[in-house]
């Protein structure tokens, strides 16, 4: 069943169990402290600006089957935290300095088939515990397994990877994703990424393995600082004005299999073949002019054409076939 019950002496609301009708967690019932909350199918969870929502434990989780809508303002966000951040909403656990939030303190919001997010103006940090109960193979804050969900105006931060979709649709647009593993991974269904800040995430900032099934939209990002900016493999891969600022990898490591007929265009940044990728039997890889393509390894990297390939520069835009070393063009993609 549904718990809701207000603590006088920690002035918190605590909840816990199955939402089966319309609800809104409003700022003045504010901070809630959630157990493991389930919105059942049908049913819409509103969360209202100024609202700070706390877990107390890495196996809790807010699973959504039916619709999640946050309402944050630009001047009132939305919290969703460790237990332990006293930083928003004061010391809920009530032990003074003794206790600091760290990455993993919480599980995660586990979007399935059917179900709905929008999500604006909200701060998600320190999630991505593991436990029986997380779906999640590499332990998002956010996961989704056939939703669709829309994040705009908002951070995630300070998880173990701050998004894993399986199936399903997201959008991002004008939001933050940083100080994690993974900032995205994507094993399937579509996403675009558009006016965005990914940094600081130690392995890559977008990972997609999601195959020929899925697609794949990155436009007006800037990335920084990540261990590898995006790594693609074998997806249907769109992009334009994305720049990277700083890292070891800034650009577009390419592996795999190539879909069927993929087109490479020029951007800020340049496509990074590592280890390798092959284009099959009866399929077209073709190279815009002005496009940079790099090659990570001396003796491993290697573009295997068993198609086609068409790359026809012009006079005054030619296509560059590369090493990683070379900062004379795509510019210093090693970042040494």
């Amino acid at each position: 069943g549904f718990l809701f019950f207000s603590n006088i002496a920690s002035a918190a609301t605590y909840i816990s169990g199955t939402i089966s009708t319309n609800t809104t967690w409003t700022a003045a019932n504010s901070p809630y402290v959630v157990s493991n909350v389930t919105v059942a199918s049908g049913v819409t969870l509103t969360i209202d600006p100024g609202v700070i929502v706390k877990f107390p434990a890495s196996s809790y989780y807010l699973v959504v089957e039916g619709v999640l809508k946050i309402n944050g303002a630009s001047t009132d966000k939305v919290y969703f935290t460790s237990y332990k951040d006293d930083t928003v909403g004061g010391d809920t656990n009530g032990d003074g300095n003794a206790t600091a939030p760290a990455s993993r303190d919480w599980n995660a919001f586990q979007f399935f088939s059917g179900s709905g997010g929008n999500i604006s103006n909200a701060v998600i940090r320190y999630g991505g515990g593991s436990s029986s109960n997380n779906n999640c193979n590499y332990t998002g804050i956010i996961c989704n397994f056939g939703g669709s969900l829309n994040i705009s105006n908002s951070q995630i931060a300070n998880g173990y990877s701050g998004l894993y979709q399986t199936s399903g649709s997201l959008t991002i647009t004008s939001s933050e994703i940083d100080n994690q593993y993974y900032g995205v991974y994507i094993s399937g269904g579509s996403a675009t990424i558009a006016q965005s800040s990914i940094h600081d995430n130690s392995q890559y900032g977008v990972y997609d393995n999601a195959g020929n099934s899925a697609s794949l939209t990155l436009e007006n990002n800037t990335f920084s600082n990540n261990g590898s900016d995006a790594y693609i493999d074998g997806v249907n891969f769109t992009h334009s004005n994305n720049t990277s600022l700083s890292g070891s990898n800034k650009g577009f490591v390419v592996s795999g299999t190539l879909p069927a007929n993929a087109v490479w265009t020029p951007d800020n940044m340049p496509y990074i073949i590592s280890p390798s990728a092959t284009i099959s039997s009866g399929r077209t890889l073709t190279i815009q002019p002005a496009t940079v393509v790099k090659f990570q390894s001396q003796f491993n990297s290697i573009l295997y054409i068993n198609g086609a390939l068409n790359a026809n520069g012009t006079l005054t835009d030619k296509i560059y076939f590369t090493s990683i070393k070379d900062d004379t063009v795509g510019g210093d993609t090693n970042g040494d």
